[in-house]
């Protein structure tokens, strides 16, 4: 914000404002802090107790004091009846909302089958097969190319994997016995075919699927093989078919029959017992169902988390911009240009250490809108540039006698004023410093030069004091010549 010295208008500029928030970001995560702890730790914690004294243990034992066993024992059938009720309805729904069968177009269904030469030694394989089984990474890839929001749990849909091998007939010679014990033993082969089948919705996504579970058959015929157990699979064929899946329309539908049939049903038991209660039996069945809830609930901590600290952090952001507005000191370098009108001879700003950690991002911005369009120039050599500047100005008007105008409001201020100080002694006959404001001494001294020469410290500086400074310059027809920003922090 800026009051310009001709009138009272004020102006607020956002990007200082920005740069002053950005400054101050401890107070705002202090306020976040604050305001979860405050309002957040609260408001969850009295939703809990509203919720637990509802439907406590004392509450239900309050209702059951003033009915008979029979009618407890009644209400208890009831609420496990509707337990069941609810657990179905629930079931159906997810698989309705989950399975892939239920997603897909039934009148663009792509099937693809792969079939395997199977052969090995021992029945077991045979077995392994037919209840063959992906691991779950090879399902959720099954599933990222059925589609992003396909669930992993029902990838296994698209899939049916069969084996129809069969022991290959022997005939053992009965005459010859004793041969067959010297020579070696009797071993079945089990030969005959391994199917995969898959439904997608284009050839693509079932080639990448064929090729999943290929893999899947390698790895394990090698395990079994690793065991002890042959098996020898070699790929024969493959058949892809576009059609209408009448199978999976009626699927489709059952689903949905069931889903209607289960809530008719309930709504048909609802109907016929919760009419018959009498006012505590529907206050105990009510508070049955409403506990089961409660024990399933989880706390809305999140959200009261969230609300307790943007609260916290809008009210250290209101009271920050309230104490923008109203500071009289300056928040950024144009803040001061733009104030005084006056041009800036020299911007110097204290070395400080790395930003770390927060500071670094915070502060390093705020830092970069205060000095935005100035060239980063440090202590001594900004310094330097600054008393040559004023040098050769004096040098061009002939100008022998200067006043400084100090702000000593920090050590680092008064410490560059008096290295100016004695710079420019050495090149000009007369340089003097005070602060004409404070001191009837500093005053005459300003009276008696031909220029002046400002020192403000940002963020100190008053805007007020500034501005008699110029009054009293003006007083004596005393031109002042620019002013030198010195940023402390």
């Amino acid at each position: 914000m800026w009051t310009n010295d001709d009138d009272d208008e004020d102006v607020i500029d956002l990007l200082d404002m920005l740069a002053y928030f950005f400054q101050k970001w401890k107070y705002l995560l202090a306020g976040l802090v604050l305001g979860v702890l405050l309002i957040g730790v609260p408001l969850t914690y009295r939703q809990y107790r509203q919720i637990e004294s509802k439907y406590a243990d004392e509450t239900k034992d309050s209702i059951q004091e003033e009915m008979t066993n029979g009618e407890v024992e009644k209400i208890r059938e009831l609420y496990n009846r509707y337990k069941t009720f609810r657990t179905r309805i629930m079931n159906n729904q997810f698989y309705m909302d989950h399975s892939v069968l239920m997603k897909m177009d039934p009148n663009n269904v792509s099937n693809y089958s792969v079939k395997y030469v199977f052969e090995s030694d021992q029945r077991t394989a045979v077995d392994y097969f037919n209840s063959f089984s992906l691991d779950l990474d090879q399902y959720t890839e099954i599933a990222h190319i059925l589609g992003e929001d396909v669930d992993p749990r029902f990838a296994y849909e698209v899939l049916d994997i069969r084996c129809t091998a069969a022991a290959d007939d022997k005939t053992i010679d009965a005459d010859m016995p004793d041969k067959i014990v010297v020579n070696g033993d009797i071993s079945n082969k089990y030969r005959g075919l391994l199917e995969l089948s898959i439904k997608a919705t284009n050839r693509d996504q079932c080639e990448k699927i064929a090729d999943i579970v290929d893999e899947a058959f390698i790895k394990a015929a090698r395990e079994l093989t690793d065991i002890g157990v042959t098996v020898k699979l070699i790929r024969s064929g493959e058949n892809y078919t576009e059609s209408v899946d009448t199978g999976l329309v009626e699927l489709q539908q059952s689903r949905i029959a069931m889903g209607s049939d289960l809530v008719a049903s309930y709504n048909a038991f609802e109907q016929d017992n919760k009419s018959s209660l009498n006012s505590q039996e529907q206050k105990l069945l009510e508070y049955m169902i409403h506990h089961d809830d409660f024990v399933t609930q989880r706390l809305s901590w999140k959200k009261y988390v969230a609300v307790g600290g943007f609260a916290g952090a809008f009210a250290v952001a209101v009271i920050l911009c309230l104490m923008y507005l109203f500071a009289g000191e300056f928040k950024t370098v144009d803040d001061i240009s733009r104030f005084t009108g006056i041009k800036m001879i020299g911007c110097i700003y204290r070395k400080e250490k790395p930003f770390k950690g927060l500071d670094k991002l915070f502060l390093g911005i705020a830092k970069s809108i205060k000095l935005r369009g100035l060239t980063e120039q440090q202590d001594e050599e900004a310094a330097a540039v600054t008393v040559t500047r004023i040098t050769e100005y004096c040098k061009q008007k002939n100008i022998d006698r200067i006043f400084i105008a100090r702000d000593d409001s920090s050590d680092y201020a008064r410490t560059i004023t008096d290295q100016m100080v004695n710079d420019l002694k050495s090149q000009i006959s007369v340089v003097e410093a005070g602060d004409p404001l404070k001191s009837s001494e500093d005053l005459k001294k300003l009276h008696s030069s031909k220029m002046v020469v400002r020192i403000i410290t940002l963020d100190k500086a008053r805007k007020i004091a500034l501005k008699e400074l110029k009054e009293m310059c003006g007083e004596v027809s005393i031109p002042i010549f620019g002013d030198v920003v010195i940023i402390n922090s």
